[in-house]
Protein backbone atom coordinates (compact mmCIF):
# COMPACT_ATOMS: atom_id res chain seq x y z
CA UNK A 1 0.00 0.00 0.00
CA UNK A 2 1.08 3.84 -0.90
CA UNK A 3 1.23 6.56 1.55
CA UNK A 4 -1.75 7.95 0.02
CA UNK A 5 -3.37 4.87 -0.08
CA UNK A 6 -3.02 4.58 3.53
CA UNK A 7 -3.70 8.35 4.58
CA UNK A 8 -6.49 7.98 2.43
CA UNK A 9 -8.06 4.64 3.83
CA UNK A 10 -7.34 5.77 7.15
CA UNK A 11 -8.77 9.27 7.22
CA UNK A 12 -12.25 7.33 6.42
CA UNK A 13 -11.99 4.88 9.78
CA UNK A 14 -12.92 5.04 12.93
CA UNK A 15 -10.24 2.57 13.94
CA UNK A 16 -7.05 3.88 14.19
CA UNK A 17 -4.61 2.16 12.09
CA UNK A 18 -0.49 2.30 11.70
CA UNK A 19 2.11 2.25 8.63
CA UNK A 20 4.79 -0.10 8.38
CA UNK A 21 6.53 0.31 5.58
CA UNK A 22 3.79 0.03 3.11
CA UNK A 23 1.63 -2.84 5.87
CA UNK A 24 -1.03 -1.36 7.79
CA UNK A 25 -1.15 -2.40 11.21
CA UNK A 26 -4.17 -2.38 13.66
CA UNK A 27 -3.60 -0.07 16.44
CA UNK A 28 -4.92 -2.65 18.98
CA UNK A 29 -8.05 -1.44 21.54
CA UNK A 30 -7.09 -0.30 25.00
CA UNK A 31 -8.48 -0.95 28.35
CA UNK A 32 -9.34 0.73 31.50
CA UNK A 33 -5.54 0.67 32.75
CA UNK A 34 -3.89 1.85 29.46
CA UNK A 35 -6.93 4.48 29.17
CA UNK A 36 -6.43 5.65 32.95
CA UNK A 37 -2.52 6.19 33.05
CA UNK A 38 -2.67 8.14 29.57
CA UNK A 39 -5.71 10.72 30.42
CA UNK A 40 -3.28 11.06 34.09
CA UNK A 41 -0.24 12.01 31.95
CA UNK A 42 -1.92 13.84 29.55
CA UNK A 43 -4.49 16.18 32.30
CA UNK A 44 -1.18 16.41 34.04
CA UNK A 45 1.10 17.59 30.97
CA UNK A 46 -1.58 19.60 29.87
CA UNK A 47 -2.74 21.75 33.09
CA UNK A 48 1.62 22.69 33.47
CA UNK A 49 1.58 23.74 29.61
CA UNK A 50 -1.38 25.65 30.03
CA UNK A 51 -0.33 29.27 28.69
CA UNK A 52 2.63 27.97 27.03
CA UNK A 53 3.02 27.91 23.04
CA UNK A 54 3.06 24.11 23.26
CA UNK A 55 0.37 22.23 22.02
CA UNK A 56 -0.50 18.33 23.87
CA UNK A 57 -1.89 16.00 21.75
CA UNK A 58 -3.81 12.52 22.58
CA UNK A 59 -3.15 9.05 19.81
CA UNK A 60 -1.77 12.42 17.44
CA UNK A 61 -0.64 10.59 13.79
CA UNK A 62 3.21 11.04 13.74
CA UNK A 63 5.62 10.10 10.91
CA UNK A 64 8.60 9.25 10.23
CA UNK A 65 10.85 11.76 7.70
CA UNK A 66 11.16 8.72 5.61
CA UNK A 67 7.29 8.20 5.13
CA UNK A 68 7.70 4.41 6.21
CA UNK A 69 6.07 4.55 9.11
CA UNK A 70 3.15 6.00 10.97
CA UNK A 71 2.45 5.33 14.44
CA UNK A 72 0.18 6.34 17.18
CA UNK A 73 1.71 7.41 20.26
CA UNK A 74 -0.94 8.16 23.40
CA UNK A 75 0.57 11.47 24.45
CA UNK A 76 2.91 13.70 22.19
CA UNK A 77 3.71 17.43 23.17
CA UNK A 78 4.43 19.11 19.51
CA UNK A 79 7.61 21.56 18.52
CA UNK A 80 6.56 24.86 18.28
CA UNK A 81 5.08 25.60 16.22
CA UNK A 82 3.45 22.68 15.34
CA UNK A 83 4.26 21.10 11.92
CA UNK A 84 1.55 19.07 10.30
CA UNK A 85 1.89 16.93 6.77
CA UNK A 86 -0.90 18.49 5.26
CA UNK A 87 -4.13 20.76 5.61
CA UNK A 88 -5.48 18.02 7.71
CA UNK A 89 -3.63 18.60 10.59
CA UNK A 90 -3.90 14.73 11.39
CA UNK A 91 -0.34 13.86 10.99
CA UNK A 92 2.37 15.67 13.56
CA UNK A 93 5.69 15.81 12.15
CA UNK A 94 7.79 17.63 14.63
CA UNK A 95 6.95 15.97 18.06
CA UNK A 96 9.29 17.30 20.75
CA UNK A 97 7.95 14.46 23.87
CA UNK A 98 6.51 11.23 22.67
CA UNK A 99 4.72 9.39 25.62
CA UNK A 100 3.80 5.62 24.76
CA UNK A 101 2.02 3.67 27.56
CA UNK A 102 2.56 -0.04 26.78
CA UNK A 103 0.39 -2.78 27.37
CA UNK A 104 1.39 -6.14 28.10
CA UNK A 105 0.37 -7.96 24.88
CA UNK A 106 2.55 -5.12 22.91
CA UNK A 107 5.25 -4.32 25.57
CA UNK A 108 8.28 -5.64 23.69
CA UNK A 109 7.44 -4.31 20.41
CA UNK A 110 6.88 -0.41 22.44
CA UNK A 111 10.09 -0.60 24.20
CA UNK A 112 11.81 -2.18 21.19
CA UNK A 113 11.11 -0.99 17.57
CA UNK A 114 8.77 1.71 18.06
CA UNK A 115 10.73 2.93 20.78
CA UNK A 116 13.77 3.29 18.53
CA UNK A 117 11.33 5.37 15.50
CA UNK A 118 10.72 7.67 18.06
CA UNK A 119 13.98 7.96 18.95
CA UNK A 120 15.34 8.48 15.20
CA UNK A 121 13.11 11.67 15.12
CA UNK A 122 15.49 14.34 15.02
CA UNK A 123 12.74 16.90 16.66
CA UNK A 124 11.91 14.21 19.71
CA UNK A 125 14.38 15.55 22.34
CA UNK A 126 12.25 13.42 25.28
CA UNK A 127 10.57 9.99 25.09
CA UNK A 128 8.52 8.33 28.22
CA UNK A 129 7.61 4.51 27.78
CA UNK A 130 5.22 3.67 30.86
CA UNK A 131 4.05 0.41 31.62
CA UNK A 132 0.34 0.34 32.27
CA UNK A 133 0.14 -2.36 34.57
CA UNK A 134 3.15 -1.77 37.12
CA UNK A 135 5.14 1.31 38.05
CA UNK A 136 7.75 1.17 35.83
CA UNK A 137 8.89 4.16 32.85
CA UNK A 138 11.69 4.42 30.80
CA UNK A 139 12.66 8.07 30.42
CA UNK A 140 14.74 8.28 27.18
CA UNK A 141 16.90 12.14 27.18
CA UNK A 142 18.39 12.98 24.12
CA UNK A 143 21.81 14.06 24.82
CA UNK A 144 23.02 14.70 21.41
CA UNK A 145 22.90 13.85 18.03
CA UNK A 146 22.81 10.23 18.30
CA UNK A 147 23.16 9.97 22.40
CA UNK A 148 20.30 8.96 24.46
CA UNK A 149 20.24 8.79 28.08
CA UNK A 150 17.84 6.39 30.09
CA UNK A 151 16.48 6.24 33.15
CA UNK A 152 13.89 3.62 34.81
CA UNK A 153 11.83 4.64 37.34
CA UNK A 154 9.88 2.04 39.11
CA UNK A 155 9.00 3.82 42.66
CA UNK A 156 5.59 6.05 42.66
CA UNK A 157 7.42 8.35 45.30
CA UNK A 158 9.73 9.65 42.53
CA UNK A 159 9.39 12.80 39.97
CA UNK A 160 9.90 12.15 37.15
CA UNK A 161 11.21 15.70 35.02
CA UNK A 162 10.51 16.20 31.40
CA UNK A 163 13.36 19.83 30.75
CA UNK A 164 11.73 19.63 27.20
CA UNK A 165 8.66 20.92 27.98
CA UNK A 166 9.40 22.23 31.69
CA UNK A 167 6.79 19.74 33.60
CA UNK A 168 7.47 17.42 36.66
CA UNK A 169 4.88 14.76 37.30
CA UNK A 170 5.12 12.71 40.41
CA UNK A 171 4.54 8.76 39.36
CA UNK A 172 2.06 8.46 41.82
CA UNK A 173 -0.09 10.68 39.88
CA UNK A 174 0.26 8.73 36.61
CA UNK A 175 -0.82 5.46 38.39
CA UNK A 176 -3.26 7.32 40.62
CA UNK A 177 -6.63 5.32 40.76
CA UNK A 178 -5.41 2.72 38.40
CA UNK A 179 -5.00 -0.95 39.48
CA UNK A 180 -0.99 -0.94 38.16
CA UNK A 181 -0.98 1.30 42.19
CA UNK A 182 -1.84 -1.55 44.03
Amino acid sequence: MTVEQYLTLERSLETRNEFWDGEVVSSSGQGARHSKVVSNLGCYLHQQLRGSPSEVYFRMRVRTPDRRFFLYPDVVVAGTPPEFEDAETDTLLNPALVVQVTSPSVEEYDRGMKSALYRSLASVTELVVVAQDRPYIEHWLRQGTDRWLMIEFKDLEQLLELPTVGCQILLGDIYERSPARD
